[in-house]
């Protein structure tokens, strides 16, 4: 039987005290009774068979392994791995402690099951090991930091931005958030990241005994970083069995192959450069539930203190996981800024373990690279026949790595030949091997959609066809992309219609949806059946077609392909097409260089899968990763320089409103768009044949039209005059504010705050007036009582009957886009008896000049029973009808269906800093 050894760990004054000058009659019984106790202790366990097989070892805890331990011996040496749990018992203790990471053990790929909502996240199924009676948490990532104005804090959410991963940042020393959801109490995190590892251990105790049960039970662990700077030269962690050494500088690294974690990380590679920056920290553990990740060299010309750290190859750990021994929750802790290539690899596959296969990227990488103005381009710098046989030649290289590489060439056939000798040749030699790559219709002359009439684009795409037929260049039909990226966004209708139309164009992309910077952010997008992708940018820009040219040149270029911006680039994004330009293909042949040195550095340091399909394919893998972007959010092109150059002339953001009424329905919104017409300054939007006075575009089908439809429901910009629009169903529907948000971010907007319950009952009689076939079938109260065993028509009339009265709800959303100070707050009771100080208010928020007293304007009408425009008259028959009083049955239960919402809006307006309305002030 083998034999261990256990740990007793004591203070390090203890044994100062064994020291004979010390001694007294009070410290030898002390000395003497904490022995007994200590034997007394290992006698008791000794019955324990698994005792048995453990040796008592007493050392200070200070030192807390002994000088000769390294972690490069846990992995070599045989006396000490024989004390420690072997690979077999951790990795049962592993699969005790969550058998989901079974596929990870079996396979480091982690390829065998699909997770999540997209076909190709390719991360473990983890539905099946986790237990039934758990939630899998939300894909969003909670991040505490010491400070959030420090620059890590920005490093941090690029980080999990450039994997489209969710997330939240708050200060250490704020109050937690709730970490499940109000509706029904689901994990809200997935996992927890700590700028700083001190910092979690610094936690408070209530605070951190709240997220430790957290991580415990939802079963989520802890990605932390360690900040040297912040920390002394040496960290000693006594009851964590953990010391931590700051401010190394170190050389090569290497991750640990046994690690369980490994997906995107490749471990058979090593990196033989030094490390940048001498504020790395490294580890040492003693306690077995610790287990390297990445090793890491001292550098030779370090001058810190080397008496702990082994300084022969690979004896520093830089990257380490705790898998839970103590405290069942995993934790892994990376040494130095996560901007590091090397680090960004452990971070990302960290994350994916640690969330159970809930969070993280596919390992498949789809790559097109488009090479724009084929043909085109100042004589001096275009292709040359040694240019056009060196595309051929390194795009066959590629594809010994990238299977189906092809390069995808965007040609002008007006400028076929227009350079010098030379580069004419050149021009034939392309058409020459035409056929070795793919080619799309870039525009006859190489002009801008946006400055074109529709016939004329027409025209030039008919003319760079026949061009292509004519030289029998091998063109796909159905994917195009503009010079510029004109007219693809913001969208020109005659680019799209031409497309569909002439074409079959299916897709195409563009860097410039929904803006330029930051490129991660970048997003696609469906119009009129297009679909369009997102382009993705090598830094090879048309000016720059030498070393020299590039900033900072080739030493530059060679940080970007060996982990800087463009290997990240590969490391992020799973769908990635590049604009590149034929004059980089040309001169230093800048992009032969840089993809053909970016595939190889990710075949060596990672295991993602590169792959060429089809631009088709391509576009359709995007949309099924992404479902959610098939709608545009339509953003407004006069808050973005970028979008202005590229969008028509004639085209003006005088079309939009300044303010909107959204709503809710059945609240006075019709009452309150009469009155505000009347003002000489105010102009409403044009009737619409089928909304009336409203213009429902965020919230329905309309919104797909784009925003030359919204442009067209409203007159040119007078001066002096103020455009508004009204639309009542805007309020509560979800996706109103963020649409709304996007294309108006200065507008004002109105909401109207009335009675709910009297809302609701209003709504119902509003129907009935129009023999809507359900309500004419059912009483208020049936509607409003149906349960979820209810017919599937009278659920649906309940909710649209109710839920515009859960106030709190919208307006909450509102203000997650809207800062408050936009938003105007309408008391439905006082619009209603008093409209006259109503409206004198609302004249003030929206600014609108000159003012009007509204007394003069409006008078209560007795026989009507509300307010009417003194030379307009009263609203139309339909308006303030006359019906039943509602019965007292309904009257409790909406009382009761509302008095939460109302308790949170209160609550809500109180924070505020607003009044409440009357109703809400009498309706507790």
């Amino acid at each position: 039987m083998s034999t261990r050894r256990f740990m007793v760990w004591v203070n390090p004054g203890f044994t100062r005290m064994l020291s004979p000058k010390r001694w007294s009659v009070v410290k030898v019984f002390s000395v003497v009774v904490t022995i007994f106790l200590t034997w007394a202790t290992v006698l008791v366990l000794s019955g324990s068979e698994t005792i048995q097989r453990f040796r008592i070892k007493l050392i200070p805890s200070n030192d807390l392994i002994p000088a000769t331990f390294n972690h490069k011996d846990l992995m070599s040496s045989r006396d000490l791995v024989n004390n420690l749990p072997t690979d077999d018992e951790l990795v049962q203790h592993l699969r005790n402690q969550n058998a989901a990471l079974d596929p990870y053990l079996s396979d480091k790929l982690g390829v065998s099951g699909l997770g999540g909502p997209s076909p190709l996240l390719e991360v473990p199924d983890m539905s099946a090991e986790v237990p039934s009676d758990l939630p899998t948490p939300y894909r969003k990532v909670l991040i505490l930091v010491e400070d959030t104005g420090a620059p890590l804090v920005l490093t941090l959410g690029q980080f999990f931005g450039q994997q489209r991963i969710d997330y939240k940042t708050l200060a250490t020393k704020a109050e937690l958030p709730r970490l499940t959801s109000v509706e029904d109490n689901s994990p809200k995190y997935s996992l927890f990241v700590f700028d700083d590892f001190v910092s979690y251990l610094n936690m408070p105790e209530s605070k951190k005994r709240v997220l430790d049960e957290y991580c415990s039970y939802y079963r989520v662990g802890i990605l932390a970083l360690s900040q040297s700077a912040r920390s002394g030269e040496i960290e000693l962690f006594s009851d964590l069995k953990l010391k931590i050494q700051h401010r190394m500088k170190l050389q090569h690294y290497k991750l640990e192959p046994s690690s369980p974690i490994w997906r995107v990380g490749k471990p058979s590679a090593e990196y033989l450069e030094q490390l940048p920056s001498q504020e790395w920290s490294v580890f040492t553990g003693s306690h077995p539930t610790y287990r390297p990740l990445a090793y890491s060299t001292v550098a030779a010309d370090w001058d810190g203190t080397k008496m702990d750290v082994n300084v022969t190859k690979y004896g520093c750990v830089v990257a380490i996981h705790d898998i839970g021994m103590r405290d069942k929750i995993q934790k892994i802790i990376i040494g130095y800024d996560i901007s590091f290539w090397l680090n960004s690899i452990v971070g990302m596959d960290a994350i994916t373990f640690l969330s159970n296969g809930n969070l993280g990227l596919t390992l498949d990488r789809f790559l097109q690279v488009d090479v724009d103005d084929m043909f085109v381009g100042k004589t001096g710098i275009r292709t040359l026949i040694k240019d056009a046989d060196a595309m051929a030649a390194s795009q066959e290289k590629i594809r010994k790595i990238v299977p189906g590489f092809k390069w995808v060439l965007g040609f002008s056939g007006g400028s076929f030949q227009t350079g010098n000798p030379e580069e004419a040749k050149g021009d034939q030699r392309m058409i020459e091997i035409a056929d070795k790559f793919i080619w799309f219709d870039h525009m006859f002359k190489h002009e801008q959609p946006h400055l074109l009439n529709a016939t004329h684009l027409r025209q030039s795409m008919a003319s760079n066809m026949e061009f292509a037929q004519e030289k029998k260049i091998p063109v796909m039909r159905d994917y195009m992309v503009t010079p510029h990226h004109s007219g693809v966004y913001p969208v020109v209708d005659a680019l799209f219609d031409a497309w569909v139309e002439e074409r079959g164009v299916t897709c195409t992309s563009t860097e410039e949806y929904p803006r330029y910077v930051p490129h991660w952010e970048r997003r696609g997008f469906i119009y009129k059946g297009v679909m369009v992708v997102p382009r993705q940018t090598c830094r090879l820009f048309t000016h720059i077609n030498t070393f020299d040219e590039y900033q900072g040149g080739k030493e530059e270029l060679d940080i970007s392909i060996k982990g800087g911006y463009l290997f990240k680039v590969f490391l992020y994004t799973p769908i990635m097409i590049f604009m590149t330009h034929m004059s980089n293909y040309a001169n230093d042949q800048l992009a032969q260089y840089s993809f053909e040195h970016v595939t190889e550095f990710v075949a060596q340091y990672t295991n993602l899968r590169m792959q060429t399909p089809p631009p088709v394919a391509i576009a359709k893998k995007y949309f099924s990763m992404y479902p959610d972007e098939v709608l545009p959010i339509w953003t407004n092109p006069c808050d973005y320089n970028k979008h202005m150059e590229i969008w028509p002339k004639e085209k003006s953001c005088d079309h939009f409103p300044s303010f909107v009424i959204v709503g809710p329905q059945k609240t006075g919104t019709t009452a309150l768009h009469t009155f505000l017409e009347a003002h000489p300054s105010l102009k409403s939007s044009k009737k619409d044949p089928q909304y009336f006075e409203e213009v429902q575009f965020f919230n329905n089908k309309n919104y797909a039209y784009g925003i030359d439809w919204y442009m067209k429901h409203f007159d040119d910009a007078e001066k002096g005059v103020m455009q508004f629009e009204k639309s009542a169903n805007y309020f509560d529907n979800e996706f109103t504010p963020q649409r709304m948000f996007a294309l108006l971010p200065n507008a004002k907007i109105v909401i109207i705050l009335a009675e709910p319950a009297r809302r609701a009952y209003s709504w119902y009689q509003h129907l009935r007036s129009h023999e809507d076939p359900v309500v004419m079938n059912y009483t208020f109260f049936e509607v409003v009582s149906s349960t979820e065993n209810s017919p599937r028509h009278l659920r649906d009339t309940r909710n649209r009957c109710l839920k515009p009265g859960e106030y709190s709800t919208h307006l909450t959303r509102w203000l997650k886009f809207y800062p408050k100070n936009q938003i105007f707050l309408v008391d439905g009771d006082q619009l209603n008896k008093d409209p006259i100080m109503t409206m004198n208010k609302l004249q003030k928020f929206i600014a609108v000049a000159p003012y009007i007293d509204y007394y003069k304007m409006l008078r209560f009408d007795k026989e009507k029973g509300f307010y009417c425009l003194v030379e307009q008259g009263c609203l139309s028959p339909s308006k303030g009808r006359k019906y039943v009083p509602m019965d007292a049955e309904s009257q409790r239960l909406l009382k009761n269906h509302y008095a939460p919402h109302n308790a949170q809006l209160r609550t809500l307006l109180t924070d505020l800093d607003r009044p409440h309305p009357r109703w809400l002030m009498t309706n507790t």
